[in-house]
This record gives structure tokens, sequence and C-alpha cells, in this order.
């Protein structure tokens, strides 16, 4: 810590080797990978903290996403894997305010997270699979996923025999398939949440909550 501020920083290096077996095939693939973090945390005052952090995180493609044997759903309508399928590399940077009072805190939360090589499912309605044409469904890494938003969260205390908290969260994604793809989505979700708690008794307690 130097101060108001405390630091933390950190780099993790990896070396992957996969080679998917089918009968008299295989599906080799290495790679190198580097995992940077770091995080800044401000104590302006005795109840308000500040925090910037950025970390890299990994995710790799399950056995059912690789494996490339045709799974007949129907006559018309396959599931094969994809073999080549790259793992999928997050960059994230995440903010926080937290400012505690007596009743109660408060927590904002802002986010901004990019991801490349990102995994989404790939439907062809006009492949050929074993001379038969078939409805296929499969996986493909698609350029970079982009996402933001923020979570806003607060809880509040009303004297020894309740407990109240709310949060809502919203976050927009952008998917962008390449160049080589048409695929892509652009899309806005929230959510909203609310609890709250009350002791009526030493042995009885009454809770309500509600979740959109």
């Amino acid at each position: 810590g130097v101060g108001k501020f405390e630091l933390q920083a950190g780099l993790r290096g990896e070396h992957a080797d996969r080679d998917f077996v089918l009968t008299a095939s295989n599906y080799p693939y290495a790679y190198n990978s580097l995992f940077p973090s770091g995080i800044v945390m401000y104590n302006a005052t005795q109840s308000t903290q500040l925090k910037a952090s950025y970390s890299r995180r990994i995710r790799r493609p399950g056995t059912q996403e690789l494996n490339p044997f045709v799974q007949y759903f129907d006559i018309q309508n396959v599931f094969i894997g994809n073999p080549a399928l790259a793992p999928e590399y997050t960059d994230a940077l995440e903010f926080g305010l937290v400012k505690n009072q007596s009743k109660g805190t408060i927590q904002l939360s802002p986010f901004y997270r990019k991801t490349t090589n990102i995994i989404r499912i790939d439907i062809d309605p006009t492949d050929t699979i074993g001379g038969r044409e078939v409805t296929s469904v499969s996986f493909r890494n698609l350029a970079t996923s982009n996402s933001w938003g923020a979570d806003l969260n607060g809880s509040l205390r009303l004297g020894p025999k309740f407990n109240g908290f709310a949060g809502f969260n919203v976050f927009k994604m952008v998917t962008d398939g390449g160049s080589t793809s048409s695929l892509g989505s652009d899309a806005v979700a929230w959510m909203g949440r609310v609890n709250g708690s009350t002791e009526l008794s030493k042995t009885l307690m009454l809770q309500l909550s509600y979740f959109y």
C-alpha cells in the first residue's frame, strides 16, 4: 500500500497442448497464453472506497464442442463438433465505488469486457454429410464480443429486526463475426431484484423477495 492506495499486480504464463483423437484421426492444437492482472484500490474516506481492476481470462472449448463425431438428431438434423476451435480470451476492466453508511451500503460497479475468438453455435441448413443434405449444428470462433454495463446494489438496515437488499444490473453486448462471417448480435439486457427480511420473534422470521 502507498498512502491511501493499495496496489496489486500479477502475470501468469501458460502452455497448453491439446490432441483430440477419434478412431484413426487426431486433431493436435498447441498454444501459449499470458494472463496479466492488476488492481488499484483508493480509500477516499473511512466510508468510501474506489477500485479499478484489469484481468485476462480464458475459456477452453469443452469435449462436446470439439467432438467431430457426427450425431444424428433425426434423418435431417445432425450435430458435429469442431476440433479446430480456439479458446476464448476475455479482457475485463472493472470499476467499483462502495459507500458505507450507518444504515446500509451502496455499491456501483461499472464494467467493460472484450472477448476474442468467442465461441458461438453455427447452424448450416444446407450442409452435406455422407452424401445427404442436412441441417447441421456445430460451433465456430467469431471475431469479437464487446459488453459493457453496470451493477448497482444497496443494502438497508432499519434497526435490529429489518434487513433489506436491492440490486439492478444493465449491460449491452455486441458480437462481431468478422470479415469472413455475417454472424453477429447487438442486444441490451437488464434485471432487478429486491429482498427484505424481518424478525417477527426469536423463532420466526418473515422474508419477501422479488426478481425480474
